[in-house]
């Protein structure tokens, strides 16, 4: 994907695609974590209080979910220009 994201022709849209693969690849790491710590606890044996599994299946259903939106949104020239003004 980087091979091909650089060969990109046209002016700034490199730097565009990578912006958007560094969004996602976050929010793929996001919805690997809460996996891997279930996966990880599982096969150290470990006991996991009930409450905590179902706070884990809710961040990884929801809160990713719920991010996507924003990752997109904060693309946008207008809203990235609301951001930094806010900053």
């Amino acid at each position: 994907i980087l091979r091909a994201v650089l060969k990109f022709k046209a002016e700034g849209a490199a730097v565009k695609a990578l912006s958007m693969c560094g969004s996602h690849t976050i929010l793929i790491l996001f919805f690997s974590t809460v996996l891997l710590v279930v996966v990880l606890t599982h096969v150290a044996r470990k006991s996991i209080p009930v409450d905590t599994l179902i706070l884990l299946n809710v961040l990884h259903h929801f809160i990713s979910l719920a991010l996507n939106p924003i990752v997109y949104g904060v693309q946008t020239k207008e809203i990235k220009q609301g951001i930094q003004k806010l900053l």
